[in-house]
């Protein structure tokens, strides 16, 4: 047997109760580091208020970010032109047969969203459309598009569709409000060449006689025009 006994182990309680007696509950230990990330999340306890004002001055940011890049154009677009409504694929896919284009001939989709007529006049027709986009947001994502298709992004470009050249223009599409193209008729008449051929999707251009209304049951009419 051994000369020394073993030490009686203490429980919780008797540990606890100890503290409370010797004062020291409160009192660190001297050979306790604190690390500076405990440091900082301290300084977050004792000033809660700073960190939620850094949260709601950043969210503040993003959402005057996605205001002025995303709604503001979207808004704009919708009120000088059309509201972003693509095309439906039937609809699209009469119009391009409609308009028939040529080898050679050059035909544009004024207000062209992601690019749904340049694509399927190029893989279901073997056609070339060249359209404008005036949104940024809506051109670049048909950009993306495009290059996921292999289709040549420079026949979608950015810009205002009113001041669009059309001098060599031989085919327009459009699905435009009857305020654009009560805009348009005058710029049409002054700046396309007689003969060209004018694709409007559910509105007429005021004061045109169309030579030719397509109309399918269920479907918006197609109005033709010839300059």
């Amino acid at each position: 047997m051994r000369g020394t006994m073993k030490r009686a182990r203490r429980t919780p309680e008797e540990k606890f109760q100890s503290l409370e007696i010797s004062g020291k509950e409160d009192s660190p230990c001297p050979h306790t580091r604190i690390s500076p990330k405990s440091e900082v999340i301290g300084r977050e306890i004792q000033h809660p208020e700073r960190s939620e004002g850094q949260q709601n001055k950043s969210a503040f940011m993003w959402w005057r970010l996605l205001l002025l890049f995303i709604v503001l154009p979207l808004a704009y677009a919708g009120w000088v032109a059309a509201p972003y409504l693509g095309t439906k694929k039937k609809s699209a896919r009469r119009m391009i047969r409609e308009a028939d284009v040529k080898d050679g001939e050059v035909a544009y989709d004024l207000g062209a969203g992601i690019g749904h007529f340049i694509v399927m006049a190029e893989r279901e027709f073997g056609r070339e459309v060249r359209g404008v986009e005036f949104v940024p947001l809506i051109w670049f994502l048909g950009i993306l598009r495009l290059l996921w298709l292999h289709i040549p992004v420079s026949r979608l470009r950015i810009g205002d569709l009113y001041r669009q050249p059309l001098q060599g223009v031989d085919v327009i599409f459009c699905f435009l409000t009857p305020k654009a193209m009560t805009r348009l008729g005058p710029a049409f008449r002054a700046k396309c060449k007689p003969g060209a051929r004018i694709f409007s999707y559910a509105f007429f251009i005021p004061g045109w006689e169309p030579a030719r209304v397509v109309r399918e049951e269920g479907e918006e009419p197609i109005f033709c025009y010839i300059v």
